[in-house]
């Protein structure tokens, strides 16, 4: 054999390299082992990262395989978001779970991971386990699960950036909108007050017009201020308090020309004036200086000036007259009714069209009717009740032909 011509020299140095040759490979063995442990744990490490974030993740992720769509699993995205527990999906569809609310957005996805593999930012309508409507941007890809082709789907919840997107882009129209209408306001405001400098010219041009219509009109007028004092009054007030000129009345109090047991009264209205703005058809007596008592009724108003204050602007007219002959009336209705009351025969008054609006005493004692019973048709229920009929058509006759 060729060892048995070397000699102890060459063999010692053979021996060597073959001693080399093994240290070297075992630290080779050694290394591999170390580096195949460090590529274990990296791998493990990775593995447990990835889980992590699968099923960690805020947004829903579903994986499901392409064959038959049916789902595999489920990260907590998924079931916070849809509602649904992992024996409730596993194993069922999309379809079946009715997951989307418009079967056309799920054609979408399956079509674009038909072409490209990949499904990008789509935005759907999920419908979850309680029923409430979800939107979602999804993306999909396919991938190799063992050798088993999957589709890996990624959901992200954006109903409330939708909500808050639509409430802003409202409230953008709703601001473009008002800035239209600001526009519009100030072009009105200008055309307000091109109209007010105009109206304020034409004011002031028929302001002596105005003062002439007051003083010449046979109604009062006159002006109270804050402190309840004559500032301005025409010659028809000046009349109806009976005074001669205005200079005798400026700066004094309507009260002071006011009937004694009226002055109470007059006082309260104008309180209640300066209270609720306004009084309508008060009526009130004034008394002139040589013992004239003259009725009046007034319309006042409340008028803030430019400096704040408040003044009483009244109308007054003379109802003397009015109130004259309602006392006359009033009187001739009493001796009226003395007079009927006083005669033994019946006395009743009806209106044109037949109903009874009057009846003495006389009636009441013979019929037993009261006269609330009697008014109106009640004439007619003294009658007997075959009589009634005949006597209501003869009653009518009267009281169309006659």
């Amino acid at each position: 054999m060729d060892i048995l011509n070397k000699s102890n020299e060459e063999l010692i140095n053979e021996l060597q390299e073959l001693q080399h040759a093994y240290d070297a490979l075992a630290v080779s063995a050694e290394t591999f082992r170390i580096d195949q442990k460090l590529t274990l744990e990296a791998l493990r490490a990775s593995e447990e990262k990835y889980s992590r974030s699968f099923f960690h993740s805020p947004d829903s992720i579903i994986i499901n395989r392409l064959d038959d769509g049916k789902i595999v699993t489920v990260n907590n995205g998924f079931r916070r978001i849809m509602g649904y527990e992992d024996d409730e999906v596993i194993g069922k569809t999309t379809t079946e779970l009715n997951f989307y609310k418009n079967p056309e957005e799920r054609n979408v996805i399956i079509n674009a991971l038909k072409t490209t593999g990949q499904a990008l930012d789509i935005e759907c309508c999920f419908i979850t386990k309680q029923g409430e409507e979800k939107l979602g941007l999804l993306s999909a890809a396919i991938i190799d699960i063992n050798g088993v082709k999957h589709i890996i789907s990624t959901s992200r919840d954006i109903t409330d950036r939708k909500k808050i997107e639509l409430l802003l882009r409202e409230k953008s129209e709703e601001i473009e909108a008002q800035n239209e209408e600001y526009e519009q306001i100030n072009e009105e405001l200008n055309q307000t007050n091109q109209q007010l400098a105009a109206a304020k010219e034409r004011a002031e041009a028929s302001e002596e017009k105005y003062r002439q219509l007051v003083n010449n009109t046979d109604t009062g007028f006159v002006v109270v201020d804050d402190k309840g004092k004559v500032v301005e009054a025409n010659d028809s007030y000046l009349k109806l308090a009976g005074f001669g000129s205005f200079e005798e009345i400026s700066g004094r109090s309507v009260l002071e020309w006011t009937a004694p047991e009226e002055v109470e009264n007059n006082a309260a209205k104008i309180a209640l004036c300066e209270k609720q703005g306004w009084v309508q058809n008060f009526e009130t007596v004034y008394l002139q200086a040589d013992g004239t008592r003259i009725n009046i009724i007034l319309d006042a108003t409340m008028q803030r000036l430019p400096d704040g204050t408040m003044q009483n602007v009244a109308f007054c007219r003379n109802i003397t007259e009015r109130k004259q002959a309602e006392k006359a009336l009033k009187e001739s209705e009493q001796e009226f009714r003395l007079l009927a009351e006083s005669m033994p025969q019946i006395v009743w008054i009806t209106r044109p069209d037949g109903g009874n609006i009057f009846f003495n005493q006389q009636w009441v004692d013979y019929t037993g009717l009261s006269l609330e019973e009697s008014y109106g048709d009640g004439w007619n229920k003294p009658f007997h009740p075959a009589d009634q009929q005949l006597a209501w058509d003869a009653w009518q006759n009267a009281t169309t032909n006659l």
